[in-house]
């Protein structure tokens, strides 16, 4: 029980920062829209979109990790003897 302790530990601050980022882009996109300019919303809107990219690819590989960790490196040995047939 210690370990589901542990990863929820981990988690819920990944959590949060995930349930953050759209809130970014959200912000973002009516800040520059009190301008009305529509070549301002259309590039928040682009940097928005590659910088949850960004971020969403940092999180999953943090959560991979964080899965590799609780079940003592199954997914790395897996991938070991599959790959060594």
């Amino acid at each position: 029980m210690s370990k589901l302790f542990e990863i929820l530990r981990l988690a819920l601050p990944l959590a949060l920062a995930n349930i953050s980022i759209p809130l970014v882009g959200i912000v973002d996109t009516y800040i520059i829209g009190q301008d009305n300019s529509s070549t301002g919303i259309a590039a928040v809107s682009v940097s928005s979109v590659f910088f949850s990219l960004i971020f969403w690819s940092f999180a999953f590989f943090i959560g991979l990790n964080i899965i590799n960790t609780f079940f003592d490196g199954f997914i790395s040995t897996s991938f070991y003897l599959r790959w060594r047939g």
